[in-house]
């Protein structure tokens, strides 16, 4: 992947090669491979966009794989592979609002439910995307800061105030920011405010830097 960033402004073009194929033999000695490292209470990051030859239902393999093992997944995906990713039931996942949006579109009963228009002025769809599948759920709103629901809470956190020099990489360093202090033991709520730093210290730097933990 490729970013091009405008000197002296935030303007930014990311350009995304599909990837190269993978084969069914590949993908299988992938899964043989995980096997090897399933650990109880490990955190596993599945993220990203499906390479060209793996099935939409790969996600959601791996999740059922993974958590039975009793380990975690996070997932930050987009499109068919996350709504079935989802209905495997992730311990969490961590959408953009227009991939959130997505995942109401794809959901048969709640399909058309919500515009886009409508989810950035209410945060009543927040509940109905834990019906899909999900134990828990994170929705990244950028500069706003994030929405946080569970089955026993609903909440929404602020993100620190910065002079934003680049957004590129800021989605996946809120992802390691959580995931980071969930190891660690922290609930959700906890870890949240750690995942939004990491974000924003990323968010502030220059090209595809990522932000430091002193930062």
């Amino acid at each position: 992947n490729v970013s091009i960033v405008a000197t002296g402004s935030s303007q930014h073009i990311k350009v995304n090669e599909a990837g190269p194929v993978v084969s069914v033999t590949e993908w299988d000695q992938l899964i043989s491979t995980i096997k090897q490292y399933l650990t109880p209470g490990d955190w596993w990051v599945l993220a990203g966009s499906l390479p060209q030859g793996v099935p939409d239902m790969a996600y959601a393999d791996l999740i059922t794989l993974i958590e039975g093992a009793g380990a975690y997944v996070i997932l930050d995906a987009s499109g068919a592979a996350f709504y079935h990713g989802c209905l495997a039931k992730p311990s969490l996942i961590k959408p953009n609002l227009e991939e959130a949006h997505q995942l109401i579109a794809l959901t048969p009963e709640l399909s058309g439910k919500w515009s886009l228009t409508q989810m950035m002025q209410s945060q009543d769809w927040v509940r109905d995307l834990l019906t899909i599948g999900p134990k828990q759920l994170v929705v990244s709103l950028g500069s706003e800061g994030a929405f946080l629901a569970t089955p026993q809470q609903w909440a929404q956190f602020a993100s620190p105030k910065i002079v934003e020099a680049n957004p590129i990489g800021a989605g996946d360093s809120m992802v390691a920011g959580l995931v980071w202090r969930l190891s660690l033991g922290d609930s959700l709520a906890q870890a949240l405010p750690y995942g939004l730093a990491c974000g924003a210290a990323t968010a502030c730097l220059p090209g595809t830097q990522l932000g430091s933990l002193a930062q």
